[in-house]
């Protein structure tokens, strides 16, 4: 099967997805706007400087050159990832077998935008199955326009050979974000956060892995606030090296304000951790409170410190979690599962 996959951020999420088509025999590429993950079959969009100038240019700039690789590939499914900015392209891609996925922000924050809204109003037009990683991302789309028979919902699994449990609890009382640095994520918060808890406690460690366009100012928020030499900036790293990461801390902990399946969560379930999390529909699927995780309020720092100093004294709480949490993941989010079920997609829209 020739594949082609549309990606506006081409990361460590959609190259796994790359990978495993790629090592079943599928001939697959990606066409995206930004490579983050490094090396593979990825071409990236030539966007003369003009075009950036002009009103909503994230919806259509490169959409002649991509009109013509299309042409020339002749791919039997087109894959686009983000539904909003992937929208006009995936108009171009008609005369092909089309598979569509919501992310989180594209369906539960853009539409805010009138011009977002029209977009994804017209997709069915131009798409043959949709997929989406939770029940309430298929609702929200659902009210957009979408008609929930072409939608498939199904979260993007873990690989339980790289993300599973270390042989022993942990003593540690590191905690670890691995969300990357933009502004739905909610980083400013967990920093607060950090900083609150810092004043009771001498051992706490803060690991953040992830990048993105506030990281210069995070970094400086970080220093400002006196916790410089607690808090350690990792960057992007390979899957196996997350796995490691998380597997030496105690919990794990998100601050993002949005979220579809969070692929971060599920890692950090599937290794055991304590997952202290925003109280958001995304997150209360997978994370009952008090039995095998936390909670709390959107943005609020104080309460995000004293969760966090729960979740690092409670010994029940992470014995619960590490026995529950990889099981939750391997029979609700098996990686393997997923890809069949992706498979199954692709052969169903071909016929």
């Amino acid at each position: 099967m020739r594949i082609v996959h549309l990606i506006e951020s081409h990361t460590i999420h959609t190259k796994r997805i790359v990978d495993h088509q790629v090592r079943t025999g599928h001939e697959v590429h990606v066409v995206t706007f930004r490579n983050l993950a490094g090396e593979g079959p990825v071409s990236v969009i030539p966007v003369p400087p003009w075009e950036n100038r002009f009103p909503y240019a994230h919806h259509w700039r490169g959409l002649t050159w991509w009109s013509r690789y299309l042409h020339a590939s002749r791919p039997d499914i087109v894959h686009g990832h983000y539904l909003s900015t992937a929208a006009l392209y995936l108009r171009s891609a008609r005369a092909h077998s089309v598979v569509a996925s919501a992310m989180g922000s594209d369906v539960l924050v853009d539409p805010d935008a009138m011009h977002a809204r029209i977009l994804l109003s017209a997709l069915p037009k131009w798409v043959d199955l949709f997929t989406s990683g939770a029940p309430h991302l298929t609702r929200r789309m659902v009210e957009l326009g979408i008609p929930e028979e072409r939608i498939a919902t199904f979260p993007w699994g873990v690989n339980d050979h790289v993300f599973f449990p270390a042989a022993n609890l942990s003593s540690a009382t590191s905690i670890v974000s691995t969300r990357n640095f933009e502004w739905v994520y909610d980083l400013p918060t967990l920093v607060s956060a950090f900083k609150i808890m810092s004043l009771g406690s001498t051992t706490a460690r803060l690991d953040l892995y992830g990048d993105g366009s506030l990281r210069s100012s995070l970094e400086a928020r970080v220093a400002k606030s006196g916790i410089g030499t607690r808090v350690r900036f990792h960057g992007r790293v390979d899957p196996r090296r997350l796995s490691e990461g998380l597997r030496e801390s105690a919990v794990y902990v998100s601050t993002s304000k949005s979220d579809a399946a969070s692929v971060s969560l599920l890692e950090a379930m599937a290794t055991g951790l304590v997952p202290v999390v925003c109280d958001i529909e995304a997150n209360r699927r997978w994370v009952s409170h008090g039995e095998n995780g936390l909670l709390f309020p959107v943005g609020d720092a104080g309460r995000l410190a004293q969760t966090l100093r729960r979740a690092i004294t409670d010994e029940d709480l992470r014995i619960r979690s590490r026995t529950a949490n990889p099981r939750i993941i391997k029979e609700k989010a098996s990686w393997d599962d997923s890809m069949k079920r992706l498979e199954e997609i692709y052969e169903s829209v071909i016929r």
